[in-house]
């Protein structure tokens, strides 16, 4: 509930430490290299941070992913996949941060990102052909910049699967 948030300045926020998360020594999880003309990147994403997280979905292939800010991470059962958090923009083609995603569940597994007033639907992580595309064309009547959004399962084998966008207080 954004009334109940609490926002801390980022120069206030203390650094979490690690929980659970083990990398490598030696390792760092940035990529290697940055496009000419992007600004630096924190020296560490942590998953730990407290921050909040702007988007969840999971992938018809069982893989969990979480959004934050300019990354995203992959998740399986128990932890983060080697080599997270990576820039979205580098997995998904978009500039993050992204505003929300959901993955359709009945039908053909189609995963979809949403930020500002466009959406990009992938299959298998590949985005398919003529997007990104405007919210008003894809989905009547709903506002841009969604807070959220959640795909529920059909009930029964002839019932209809269900999604739910979520903007301020309204759904």
């Amino acid at each position: 509930n954004p009334e109940q948030a609490t926002v801390l300045n980022p120069e206030e926020e203390s650094p979490a430490p690690e929980v659970g998360i083990s990398k490598p020594e030696g390792t760092d999880s940035r990529p290697e290299t940055l496009r000419p003309g992007t600004p630096e990147l924190p020296a560490e994403e942590e998953l730990c941070s407290g921050k909040p997280f702007d988007a969840f979905t999971d992938l018809k292939n069982g893989s969990l992913f979480a959004f934050r800010g300019q990354y995203c991470y992959e998740l399986d059962e128990k932890a983060v996949r080697p080599g997270y958090p990576k820039l979205i923009r580098d997995v998904w083609g978009i500039e993050g941060p992204i505003d929300a995603a959901f993955t359709r569940i009945n039908c053909q597994g189609k995963t979809y990102l949403f930020k500002g007033s466009q959406y990009w639907r992938f299959e298998d992580g590949v985005l398919d052909p003529d997007y990104p595309r405007n919210i008003s064309d894809g989905f009547d009547g709903m506002p841009d910049n969604v807070d959220a959004a959640l795909a529920l399962p059909a009930h029964s084998y002839s019932g209809r699967e269900r999604v739910y966008f979520f903007k301020g207080k309204q759904y």
